[in-house]
């Protein structure tokens, strides 16, 4: 006979919004991140929150594809799993699910949010927890009212009513083995929201009954861009430029977690003079590619410090080159070890900066990319035009 969950009347408990210190994570020796799933909440028939002809599902779609292409060019230790990357419905369960079969070492579920009033603003990010506080119930109700829509909801999700607050007791003890470290995410999450994007995160870090966050067995998070009810927040969030800014800070913060729990000091981190464009969401959400990086067409690196504003499309000897290694003293050749003699050395601004080959076109240069990031993992492609750096964007669209 199939188990049935018995819901219990417990006392009301209000739980707002916390802060854990960044020293608090605990890393394990030799453990290696190697795999995340990134979950754009909503799709197909169930578009979230919408204004105008704004839908939420294309929204937070853009901005996972662009985290996903950070990662894969960034952090190629790291695969990408996505819970949809298309235009698809995808159960609440089903998304952990996948997380789950996939092994996966972290869960990142991004979303939109709106309400009735127009003045609501602000990115917060949450992970899974017991509250009864009036807006975050609110809150997840809207979140969780999706599997309404699903065939025999009430058998798949054994009884729970979303609507229903004694509901919500379920959630009380889940992802105890993994809340400090999704605390971990989230805080970090909304601390590079803070520094890349011109949305306000005083709404924080928060804690919920989310039924995407309820079944993952690892470090998860939900995290909520900005208001599309709000006009402020919408102009950021459904903008080229403003999804690839929150996409980078998702990755910085991804990133800079990475390092922490594999107690690795070394932290890659993009800054706002790279690369804006990385704007994978319409090619691969319409053509579904196996890769957001590919369907980008562009890699998103660290800019040249010393790129010019501007170049003039008359200089036309565009060459690309792989950097391997900067130091603001030369480095001996023989740290290069077999590559010593394909090395070149270019002194940028206060930097002495290495790198190894010249192409002509983009794919050149990021097969040899992945060449090398077997001896240089952090190699990254560097564009010049008339021998001055160049952002690769700007190369791309004057090549």
């Amino acid at each position: 006979m199939k188990r049935k969950l018995v819901f219990l009347l417990l006392p009301v408990v209000f739980i707002f919004a916390f802060f854990v210190p960044e020293s608090t994570a605990q890393s394990t020796d030799g453990y290696k991140m190697k795999k995340i799933v990134l979950d754009p909440g909503h799709g197909g028939p169930l578009p979230g929150c919408t204004h105008g002809n704004y839908k939420e599902k294309d929204i937070v779609l853009s901005v996972a594809l662009q985290v996903g292409a950070l990662i894969e060019q960034n952090l190629p230790d790291v695969e990408v799993i996505y819970t949809r990357k298309t235009d698809i419905d995808v159960g609440l369960r089903e998304r952990g699910n996948m997380a789950n079969k996939a092994n996966a070492d972290l869960f990142v579920s991004i979303h939109a949010d709106a309400v009735a009033s127009s003045s609501a603003r602000g990115s917060s990010t949450w992970v899974m927890g017991l509250s009864h506080e009036k807006s975050n119930l609110e809150m997840a109700i809207r979140e969780n009212s999706v599997i309404t829509y699903e065939e025999d909801y009430q058998t798949k999700y054994e009884g729970f009513d979303p609507k229903d607050p004694a509901s919500y007791i379920i959630f009380s003890l889940t992802q105890s083995a993994h809340f400090e470290h999704s605390v971990k995410l989230a805080n970090l999450i909304q601390k590079h929201y803070g520094q890349h994007t011109s949305i306000p995160t005083s709404r924080g870090v928060r804690q919920n009954a989310l039924i995407v966050l309820h079944r993952t067995t690892m470090p998860s998070v939900l995290t909520e861009i900005g208001f599309l009810s709000n006009a402020a927040d919408r102009a950021v969030i459904t903008s080229k430029e403003g999804q690839a800014r929150i996409a980078r800070a998702i990755f910085n913060a991804i990133s800079e977690y990475k390092s922490s729990v594999e107690g690795n000091a070394h932290i890659i981190r993009l800054d706002d003079n790279s690369p804006a464009s990385l704007v994978a969401s319409a090619a691969a959400a319409n053509t579904g590619s196996s890769s957001a990086s590919e369907a980008s067409g562009a890699a998103v690196q660290p800019e040249p410090a010393n790129a010019p504003a501007f170049v003039s499309p008359a200089q036309d000897h565009l060459l690309y080159r792989v950097q391997v290694s900067a130091s603001q003293t030369p480095v001996a050749r023989n740290r290069f070890g077999n590559y010593s003699r394909q090395v070149v050395e270019i002194k940028i601004g206060n930097y002495y900066k290495y790198f190894i080959g010249e192409t002509k076109t983009y794919s050149e240069a990021l097969s040899l990319q992945r060449q090398l990031r077997s001896k240089f993992k952090d190699a990254f492609i560097v564009a010049f035009r008339n021998e001055q750096p160049v952002t690769i964007t700007d190369a791309m669209k004057r090549n």
